[in-house]
C-alpha cells in the first residue's frame, strides 16, 4: 500500500551488561551485552560479545536457533540479531547462549527477555476485486508463489555478507504501516509485514546492504519483487517495483540500484514496500538503521 515518508526517527538504544556466570579463578566470565530486555512484537534485539578468547557462539530463542557472526572490522567482537515476529505471543522468552573459547572452555548463559505487545495501527482500503479475491485461474499460481517464498525465507545460507550500516532504499525513505491490521474491501486480512513509502514512480531503489539476489520476478500480489539474502537467515525485500534491475544469483553491494518504484501487484499507487525477515520472522525494517557492522 502507500504511505507518507516523514523524516527517519533512529531512536535511542539502551545497552545493558549482563553479569557473567561465576568465573573460574584464572578465567573471568564472558560478558554479553543486549540492546534491551523488554522488546515489542516485531522488534530486533542485538546481542554483542567482545572477548578475544571467544572462538564460536551458538544461540537459541526457545526452540529456534539464531546465529552469531564476527564483526567484520572489529576483532574479538561477535554479534547476533534476534528477531521477534510481529505475531509472537507476548511473554517471557529464554535466550540460551553457548560460547567456546580458544582455551577449550565452554560457557553457557541464559537471558530471559519479556516480549510486550506491539503498538500497531489499523486501516481499511478499497482495492480492485481481483487484488483481494483473485480469479480461480490464478489460485494455483498464487499457491506456488507462497510455497516459493516460504522456501526462500526458510533458507539459512552460511556466512554473513553485510558490512557497515544498512542504508535507505532511496533518500528520504521512512516506511509506515508495519504490523498494521488490514481490512481490504471489508474483509480482515493478515497484518502488514513490511513498511510502505509512497514516492514518485521511477525513483531508483537501492540495496540496503550487500548480499545475493535470490529472487527477482513478478508475483501476483507483490508485483515485481526483489529479495536479497544477506546471510544467516537475514533477508531484505523490495516489492511493487515498476521494473527490477537485477537477476537471480547476482551479487550486489550496499547502495547498488536494484530496481525502480512502481505500483505493480496489490497496491493503491506508486510506492515501495520494504521488508525484512530474519530467520522467517517479520520485523520492522525501520530498526535496521540502528545497527552498524563497521
Amino acid at each position: 500500500m502507500t504511505g507518507l515518508c516523514p523524516g527517519p526517527d533512529l531512536g535511542i538504544w539502551l545497552w545493558l551488561a549482563l553479569a557473567a556466570a561465576p568465573p573460574a579463578p584464572a578465567s573471568p566470565g564472558i560478558t554479553v551485552a543486549i540492546s534491551g530486555l523488554h522488546p515489542l512484537q516485531g522488534e530486533i534485539l542485538e546481542l554483542k560479545i567482545i572477548d578475544d578468547r571467544v572462538t564460536r557462539v551458538a544461540g537459541a530463542k526457545g526452540e529456534k536457533n539464531f546465529f552469531f557472526f564476527p564483526a567484520p572490522e572489529r576483532k574479538g567482537e561477535w554479534l547476533a540479531l534476534v528477531p521477534f515476529d510481529l505475531e509472537d505471543p507476548p511473554g517471557d522468552y529464554p535466550l540460551g547462549l553457548t560460547m567456546w573459547t580458544s582455551a577449550g572452555r565452554e560457557e553457557r548463559k541464559e537471558i530471559t527477555v519479556t516480549l510486550a505487545p506491539g503498538q500497531f495501527g489499523r486501516s481499511e482500503l478499497r482495492l480492485p476485486r481481483g487484488q483481494v479475491n483473485p480469479p480461480k485461474k490464478k489460485k494455483a499460481q498464487i499457491a506456488a508463489e507462497r510455497a516459493l517464498l516460504k522456501k526462500v525465507f526458510g533458507t539459512v545460507s552460511p556466512g554473513i555478507q553485510i558490512s557497515g550500516r544498512f542504508v535507505l532504499p532511496f533518500p528520504g525513505f521512512h516506511g509506515v504501516a508495519f504490523g498494521e491490521e488490514r481490512i481490504l474491501n471489508g474483509v480482515k486480512r493478515g497484518p502488514h509485514g513490511g513498511a510502505d513509502c509512497g514516492t514518485r514512480e521511477g525513483t531508483s531503489v537501492s540495496a540496503s546492504n550487500a548480499g545475493t539476489v535470490v529472487l527477482s520476478r513478478s508475483l501476483y500480489y507483490e508485483g515485481n519483487a526483489v529479495i536479497i539474502d544477506h546471510g544467516l537467515g537475514i533477508y531484505t525485500f523490495y516489492l511493487h517495483l515498476r521494473k527490477a534491475g537485477v537477476t537471480e544469483g547476482q551479487k550486489v553491494e550496499r547502495g547498488d540500484v536494484i530496481g525502480w518504484v512502481g505500483h505493480t501487484g496489490r497496491g493503491t499507487g506508486p510506492h515501495l514496500h520494504f521488508g525484512v525477515k530474519i530467520l522467517g520472522e517479520r520485523v520492522d525494517p525501520n530498526q535496521l538503521w540502528n545497527f552498524s557492522f563497521d
